[in-house]
C-alpha cells in the first residue's frame, strides 16, 4: 500500500514492461502407458527444477494458462506450487499441439498481467517466433521455457530455462 492506501502497481505497471513465460509440457509417458499422457517421474523432476530456476529468477507471474491437455495441466500445477500460485492455473483455447498461435498472441499482445503459457510443440515455437518477429522459434525440449518481456509494444528474449 502506498501513503494514500492504495495498492502499489506491481512490477510489470511500475516499469511499463510485462514479463511472460512460455513453457514446453514435460517428458510425458508414451499413449501405450498412458492414454491421457500423464507425465513420467523424469518430466516432474524436470518440470520442477525448471520451475525453481524461474522462481529462483524471481520472475513475477499473476496467471498461468495450459492446453488442457494432461501433461501441459501437470506441468502448469509444477509451475504453480514452485512459484506459490499454487490450483491457481487455467485452461486456454489455442494452445494443443497444431493450433494457430495468432489469438494466444493476440491476447499476449494485449496482457497486462505477467502470464505463464504451457503448451506443446510446434505450437510453443510458433507463438515465440510471432511475438519476437522471427520466422522461426528455438526448439524447445520437455521441461524447457523462455522468460520474454514486452516494453510498450517491444518482445525480447530474456532468459532460457532448462532442467
Amino acid at each position: 500500500m502506498n501513503e494514500h492506501g492504495r495498492a502499489r502497481p506491481g512490477r510489470a505497471e511500475e516499469r511499463g514492461m510485462t514479463d511472460f513465460i512460455v513453457m514446453r509440457h514435460g517428458e510425458a509417458h508414451a499413449p501405450g502407458v498412458d492414454p491421457e499422457r500423464g507425465l513420467t517421474e523424469d518430466g516432474r523432476e524436470d518440470a520442477s527444477r525448471t520451475a525453481g530456476r524461474i522462481a529462483a529468477d524471481g520472475v513475477r507471474i499473476e496467471r498461468i494458462v495450459h492446453s488442457g491437455k494432461k501433461r501441459a495441466a501437470m506441468t502448469a500445477e509444477i509451475l504453480a506450487g514452485r512459484i506459490g500460485m499454487e490450483g491457481k492455473t487455467e485452461v486456454l483455447a489455442g494452445l494443443h499441439p497444431n493450433d494457430a498461435v495468432d489469438a494466444v498472441a493476440a491476447e499476449m499482445d494485449r496482457s497486462a498481467m505477467n502470464l505463464a503459457v504451457v503448451g506443446h510443440l510446434p505450437s510453443v515455437g510458433r507463438l515465440i517466433a510471432r511475438l519476437l518477429g522471427r520466422e522461426e522459434g528455438p526448439i524447445i525440449r520437455t521441461a524447457e521455457a523462455i522468460h520474454l518481456r514486452r516494453t510498450g509494444g517491444v518482445w525480447e528474449a530474456v532468459r532460457f530455462y532448462s532442467a
